[in-house]
């Protein structure tokens, strides 16, 4: 149930580890204060309670990692509750929630609830259950979803954080989670403007595909010579209809389809035989210059016979071996003593290679002629094929044809009225694309429409938010400068820095619409920024932060006992004036004397041998 001022409190920690508990201290309404020297363990302490409480994406020190659980007392709105959560590295682990005190948990093992980190088999997750506790509600709208770790985000001041940065560091971030984060803490988040806005970007990402479909559509019939005009386009497609009208109606006498069919098919067989018998005949002629050709190599080689044996002198018969007659007359045979006339012979060869070669080449030549006729021929035969399948499918595939036949019209006409059919469906083709081009343009102007009346939702809601807005912004740089003049060794790097603000969606926060001052002062100004926001909680009951914070940060970045100290009066001092619940969990190795005491301290001084774990 939520209360007038909506808060959370840790009312006791516990650690531990091999069943031993290393760690138990109870808290209290206002401020706690863990002290003690550096590297003792305050820090850890501070990571157990923001990790029992929900946080995740911490980097555990060696001696956290020693500890087994952690259980953490609770109360929120006036109900108390324990939480119970297992010390691991592994991401999201659940937690384990008990209705009650922890000494109650204690003794009631079975009362144990375990709660996952998201929603699963129709139980809620620790986020929902922690939510509802705190009346926050719960956000999960187009896969961005707020988680308790989210808010703990801004509620947790710790040193590992960038010094620019406001939230806690997260490995799954958003501008648009971190904005719902500071929205839900101011209490002015709206469900139906969240809504709105992601139905708006969803509406400019389907207006933005239906302008590139527009865009398409109007390239494609430039670059293709369609019609666009829808008017001309009306009176092509009735120009077109008249002319198969009258194609239709011809009937002038011709040729029947089946005779046309009966003649294509012979003049095709006609053709294939043809095609056939050129093919055999260039067979027989390719055969016929290979032997010629052989032939001719065949009188070379005769060639160079005779004249290698022209050159031998014979002295003794080849038969009988005798001994030749020496006498011999110039011109005659060696041999049979007849009369040679070389010239004679040397002609004859002459005209037997002449011959030869002229049979090749006309051969040859009959070849590249039937060839050519070939090519003729075939080109013909796919003609005709093409004819006979178009008249084929024709009769087979249009009943209106089959009724043209029967009336006896021409085929001529047919052809005609086939080609107006034709140019019939790429008219019709483009009426379908100017048709789509139209409901584009109306979808787009519907769209158009509903962003605009998005946009008037979410200006009647922010309006309306605005004033909330304006009324924290101002009281965060009202609180926040206070804190900050404070500071009278470093206050002049803030004089005339106006406002003091904090930008959610950016995760930083600004002073004068600045944010890089020196080391130790940068991080007094976060620190002051941040304890502006929660005390900012304490004056205005419509927020929904939980009035719970902390501060791990108090002397980071150089800040001296002094700065230290005088930021530690002025929490005191601002706890002190508030009239509403709420609760500070700092941490600070330089503590201002008079603070250090039980009223504002929490378990003993961690110094020397004392640590925070008892390991």
């Amino acid at each position: 149930m939520t209360q007038e001022y909506n808060y959370m409190f840790l009312n006791r920690l516990a650690v531990f580890s091999n069943g031993k508990v290393v760690y138990d201290e109870k808290f209290h309404e206002g401020v706690n204060i863990i002290r003690g020297s550096n590297s003792h363990g305050k820090s850890t302490i501070i990571d157990f309670i923001f990790y029992a409480l929900g946080g995740e994406n911490l980097k555990w020190k060696k001696e956290a990692k020693l500890c087994d659980f952690v259980l953490a007392e609770i109360d929120v709105n006036s109900n108390v509750w324990t939480l119970r959560r297992r010390v691991t590295t592994a991401r999201l682990e659940g937690i384990d929630i008990y209705e009650g005190s922890m000494d109650d948990a204690e003794k009631n093992l079975s009362g144990w609830i375990h709660y996952a980190s998201i929603r699963a088999n129709n139980r809620e997750s620790y986020s929902q259950v922690l939510f509802s506790f705190l009346g926050i509600p719960n956000i999960n709208e187009d896969g961005e979803r707020i988680t308790i770790h989210k808010i703990l985000r801004a509620l947790y001041i710790d040193q590992n954080t960038p010094q620019d940065t406001f939230l806690y560091s997260d490995t799954w971030d958003s501008g648009t989670i971190r904005q719902m984060i500071g929205d839900v803490l101011f209490g002015v988040y709206s469900e139906k403007l969240f809504s709105s806005k992601s139905s708006k970007r969803n509406l400019e990402q389907k207006f933005e595909m239906l302008k590139r479909e527009e865009k398409n559509f109007i390239s494609h019939i430039k670059t293709s010579g369609l019609e666009i005009n829808k008017d001309v386009l009306k009176l092509k497609i009735a120009e077109v209809e008249q002319k198969i009208s009258s194609g239709l109606n011809s009937s002038h006498p011709s040729e029947t389809f089946d005779e046309r069919l009966s003649q294509l098919n012979m003049s095709l067989v006609e053709t294939e035989k043809e095609i056939k018998r050129l093919s055999e005949s260039n067979l027989d002629s390719s055969l016929f210059v290979e032997a010629l050709e052989r032939k001719l190599n065949f009188l070379k080689q005769s060639e160079k016979t005779n004249n290698v044996l022209a050159d031998v002198s014979l002295h003794v018969c080849p038969v009988c071996n005798s001994e030749l007659s020496s006498e011999n007359v110039a011109d005659n045979c060696p041999l049979c003593k007849n009369k040679i006339n070389g010239k004679k012979a040397w002609n004859i060869t002459i005209r037997m290679r002449q011959e030869i070669l002229y049979q090749i080449k006309e051969s040859r030549q009959l070849m590249s002629d039937r060839e050519i006729n070939i090519n003729t021929l075939f080109s013909n035969k796919e003609r005709l094929k093409e004819e006979i399948d178009r008249i084929t499918q024709l009769i087979k595939s249009d009943k209106i044809l089959l009724t043209s036949i029967a009336n006896d019209i021409p085929i001529e006409s047919i052809y005609r009225v086939v080609e107006w059919m034709s140019f019939k469906e790429k008219l019709i083709q483009n009426s379908a694309i100017l048709e789509t081009l139209d409901s584009i343009r109306i979808k787009k102007n519907t769209i158009s429409n509903k962003i605009a009346e998005e946009n008037n939702t979410i200006s009647e809601i922010e309006s309306s938010q605005k004033l909330q807005k304006e009324k924290i912004a101002r009281s965060i740089d009202r609180i926040a400068r206070r804190i900050v003049e404070t500071d009278i060794l470093h206050k002049r790097e803030f004089i005339d820095l106006s406002p003091i603000e904090i930008d959610f969606y950016n995760n930083t926060f600004f002073a004068g619409n600045r944010n890089n001052f020196s080391a130790s002062s940068q991080a007094y100004l976060k620190n002051s920024v941040h304890f502006a926001l929660f005390f900012s909680a304490t004056l205005h009951a419509s927020m929904l932060y939980p009035r719970f914070i902390l501060c791990d940060n108090t002397e980071d970045k150089g800040l001296v006992a002094e700065r230290s100290q005088v930021f530690q009066r002025e929490i005191i001092k601002l706890s002190h004036e508030s009239k509403a619940k709420h609760q500070v969990i700092l941490t600070t190795s330089m503590i201002a004397p008079e603070l250090n005491n039980h009223i504002y301290c929490v378990g003993d001084e961690l110094v020397g041998d004392k640590y925070s774990l008892n390991l």
